[in-house]
């Protein structure tokens, strides 16, 4: 995993994106039931938080792996996709257990809680999954506050640099802290389940953080 640190949000996010935010909010005042059931999907749009100008500003330089993780496997992965930190459509706390509905929908267009990944990464590994220190806390709509939540992985881009965190023996990733150790259990979960040999990427215990311009 590679610390991060983000410019300025683009000005698509803060005003359609904001204004759009705004719109899905009603939607879901007007009738929870009609998300939470699935019976419709929040109308969120990818034009805005996927545009060029948001590509831009969120940099190459985190590419040259995924955010998220290293993949060592013989798919394409390296196609570039949004990673919302939490899941816009749908959440859940493991591969085993039922994604919740709606996601994060009022987050789509924050700039923090947006990231890049590889395409693998992003719809194949991390998918909705958004593992709490206690998932009762989780913010199920807008009205509900994401600050009682605990994530119990690092942020690439968080107040936590992953190198206070994890140290690397060789290829392999060691945890130094309770939040370092779980990560490498989340992701590690995620390289068995998809049958690949997955690293956390070496860069910021080996050349720091990284800025975007």
């Amino acid at each position: 995993m590679i610390a991060i640190h983000k410019s300025a949000a683009p000005p698509v996010l803060v005003h359609d994106g904001e204004e759009h935010a705004t719109d899905l909010c009603a939607a879901y005042d007007a009738d929870p039931d009609l998300y939470v059931n699935r019976e419709q999907k929040m109308p969120i749009r990818r034009l805005i938080y996927a545009s060029e100008a948001v590509k831009a500003a969120l940099g190459p330089a985190i590419m040259a792996s995924a955010v998220i993780a290293r993949l060592v496997s013989q798919r394409p992965t390296l196609i570039r996709m949004f990673e919302h930190w939490r899941p816009k459509s749908s959440s859940r706390q493991g591969f085993e257990e039922e994604s919740i509905w709606p996601g994060y929908y009022w987050l789509a267009y924050s700039w923090d809680n947006l990231l890049l990944s590889c395409a693998f990464c992003n719809s194949s590994n991390k998918s909705d999954l958004f593992p709490l220190e206690d998932p009762t806390v989780r913010a199920r709509h807008h009205r509900m506050r994401i600050e009682d939540e605990t994530p119990v992985i690092l942020k690439p881009d968080g107040d936590e640099d992953p190198r206070n965190h994890i140290t690397f023996h060789m290829e392999v990733p060691v945890g130094l802290t309770p939040l370092g150790r779980k990560t490498i259990e989340v992701l590690g979960s995620i390289a068995q389940r998809t049958r690949c040999d997955l690293r956390i990427w070496r860069g910021s215990a080996k050349h720091g953080r990284y800025r975007l311009a």
